[in-house]
């Protein structure tokens, strides 16, 4: 098996390129330099010519805030990159994998959603990433798609990583305790996806997370207080005091069994992959 990696530069695409590292699998991994998504010369000349079994599609526009003021660029790598990496899987025979997230949802359902809820996101990014899977669907290739919620650890990057520099600035940061999702752990995605992608159908979705849900609030308080064993005074506060310009869902977490029930071993809990990243740091 032949395997592609897209997005190399970034968080999941690094956390790929270590694990078929080591797991000795034949691969080739690109950067956007190498491999722009948006571009069907660039798709054409690395899908037609080097016969790739597996494409896996790491490369996205992940600045929600920024997604609001930049949409043109958001849709142009989130909907239109993933249409052309599609239709070309589709013309070379190359398996997709891709990576979308809980905001397709819109946070009002209250409880973990499911894969056949109704999606309605409330901000650019998760238009933009409802979009790319739509195309897919078009397209007629054979494609798994894995949402993922609150991606976390790998080059130094992600939402912890933030924590950290704000914990080196005050003793108090202020956290939302109003948005509620999944923290996933991007070093735990790639045994996860090899094992779906080896037993279920194509053409499917799968939500993919580490296991509980939780606040943000909730979530900063035991990396600092827990994992990293600092001393502070976590601030509870809600997104209202934040004047953001992207709405995000309120409880966009996701419910895991459909993906549970193909893995040999399941997803750890968000406590337990938070003290991995702990301890393990930014490894890449």
């Amino acid at each position: 098996m032949k395997i592609a990696v897209t997005g190399a530069g970034g968080q999941l695409g690094g956390a790929f390129d270590r694990y078929l590292n080591r797991g000795g699998f034949e691969f080739r991994s690109f950067n956007k330099s190498e491999w722009d998504i948006c571009s069907r010369q660039h798709t054409d000349q690395w899908l037609k010519n080097q016969d790739f079994d597996v494409l896996i599609n790491c490369a996205a526009y992940t600045d929600v805030e920024k997604a609001e003021t930049c949409a043109s660029t958001c849709f142009k790598v989130n909907a239109e990159g993933s249409k052309i990496l599609a239709e070309t899987c589709a013309k070379t025979d190359t398996k997709l994998i891709h990576f979308s997230t809980d905001y397709v949802f819109d946070g009002m359902k209250g409880s973990p959603y499911q894969e056949e809820d109704p999606t309605n996101p409330i901000n650019s990014y998760g238009q933009s990433k409802l979009l790319g899977e739509e195309h897919i669907k078009d397209a007629d290739c054979a494609y798994f798609i894995f949402r993922i919620s609150w991606l976390f650890g790998g080059r130094n990057a992600g939402f912890l990583a933030e924590v950290r520099q704000w914990m080196k600035q005050t003793h108090s940061p202020h956290i939302t305790d109003d948005e509620i999702s999944n923290p996933t752990y991007c070093h735990h995605v790639p045994e996860a996806v090899f094992t779906v992608i080896k037993q279920a159908k194509t053409r499917s979705i799968f939500h993919l997370a580490n296991q509980g849900c939780c606040s943000r609030y909730e979530w900063v308080k035991y990396f600092v207080e827990t994992c990293l064993k600092q001393s502070a005074s976590i601030q509870r506060t809600t997104s209202e005091t934040f004047k953001t310009l992207a709405k995000r869902p309120e409880n966009s977490s996701l419910n895991i069994e459909k993906v549970s029930a193909f893995l040999k071993n399941p997803m750890p809990n968000w406590k337990e992959a938070t003290r991995q990243y702990a301890l393990q740091g930014d490894i890449s």
